[in-house]
């Protein structure tokens, strides 16, 4: 498939805006791009898409949502207005989540997709709560994502709200999915992990039930800190900050999603950057629930801080017999890095960090830092001796 004249929305890291361009599409895969003409010509048999000088770009992720919140748009409950965000949780949500079964968390999921379709947002990371139809349920949306033609990474949230009984049929759902999709991914386009509701409920045996409960490979999606109540209640009943409780327990790391942050501080920040976990950041959420905005600036200086943009890969094969030369492995090691960490770069002449690789008989050693020993023979070993220095050219010495 070609689709041609269309005003081509790159989205690298230096975004192209490219007038008049083709993409071809073989498979599942962008196989090229280029002028329309260009394209039109070495492509000949493919199937035509006249684009109409429309906008064509890679489709949008949503890192954080709820499929089932496509019930309460324009949804009334002619309750008075909350006083805070408990409320809201408790007069909406949760007695939304609770009236789900089967079919209407199938409706949902189609729902959200055709609406997802429509705004061209092809990936999302879903974070699903059904508490009278746990056990089942992500294979349900699976089923919906699959047949849209989409992508997702879906999970199932753990909470005490609902009791022991509930808690622990929602750590039994995420196990089960996780492992499922470890052999079935759909092709890559399904993803999964390990969901939890918020520190507001769920207290520390289950935090550490979770922790120890879920399958290798995978990451916790949780909401973190999204409003005042969540932090008070923490500091309550813990005597701890809501992502201090998650760092105890190895909640957060670099596949992890903590969802909102609005009300963490500067602590807690150093624990999520410490941890390389992900946050996502959602206005419109926070904003229909009065719950503040998020410190984005503050936390994407805090990255920055981090200082580590560039790399260098020097090797050193002192075992000749190793069939693979030193700027070679070099070359094969950084390239295995690049691909493992988009956000670096490549500088031989002044990298933020440098990557040593030591190849000896037995082993190869792999290291970042070397701590230079204080030199000479070691103290007392020294005897007295006598240096004769010549500079004749025949000299004896």
């Amino acid at each position: 498939m070609i689709i041609y004249n269309a005003r081509v929305i790159t989205w690298e890291e230096e975004n192209r805006v490219l007038e008049n361009h083709a993409v071809v599409i073989q498979g599942k895969l962008i196989k090229d791009l280029g002028p329309s003409d260009e394209m039109l010509k070495k492509y000949p048999d493919e199937e035509k898409i006249d684009a109409g000088g429309k906008i064509l770009m890679p489709g949008q992720i949503c890192s954080h949502t709820h499929f089932y919140g496509a019930y309460s748009r324009g949804l009334g409950n002619n309750l008075k207005p909350a006083k805070d965000f408990p409320e809201i949780l408790a007069n909406l949500w949760y007695k939304l989540d609770r009236a789900l079964d089967e079919e209407s968390v199938r409706l949902s999921g189609e729902i959200f997709m055709i609406n997802a379709i429509k705004n061209g947002c092809t990936s999302f990371f879903d974070h699903h709560a059904s508490p009278n139809y746990i056990d089942g349920s992500l294979d349900v949306l699976e089923d919906v994502v699959d047949k849209s033609g989409l992508r997702a990474s879906l999970c199932y949230e753990v909470t005490d709200r609902n009791g022991k009984d509930g808690t622990k049929a929602g750590i039994a759902e995420n196990v089960r999915f996780l492992k499922k999709i470890s052999k079935d991914n759909l092709g890559g386009r399904i993803g999964g992990a390990f969901g939890i509701h918020a520190c507001l409920t769920v207290d520390e045996d289950t935090l550490e039930q979770c922790a120890a409960a879920i399958p290798e490979g995978f990451g916790f999606h949780i909401h973190v800190a999204e409003s005042q109540e969540d932090e008070w209640d923490s500091l309550y009943k813990y005597n701890q900050r809501c992502a201090e409780r998650l760092y105890k327990h190895g909640i957060l790391g670099d596949r992890t999603i903590a969802a909102h942050c609005v009300h963490i501080n500067k602590r807690e920040q150093e624990y999520l950057k410490e941890t390389e976990t992900w946050i996502s950041h959602q206005p419109r959420s926070n904003m229909n629930n009065a719950v503040g905005a998020a410190a984005v600036e503050s936390m994407l200086e805090a990255i920055r801080e981090r200082g580590v943009k560039t790399f260098k890969v020097e090797a050193k094969r002192a075992d000749k017999n190793f069939p693979v030369k030193s700027p070679e492995i070099g070359r094969r090691i950084g390239a295995a890095v690049l691909k493992g960490c988009k956000v670096l770069k490549v500088d031989v002449h002044d990298p933020d960090c440098r990557l040593f690789v030591d190849v000896r008989h037995d082993q190869t050693y792999i290291y970042q830092d070397k701590i230079p020993g204080f030199g000479g023979l070691p103290l007392g070993t020294n005897g007295k001796g006598m240096t004769l220095l010549s500079g004749g050219i025949d000299s004896p010495v």
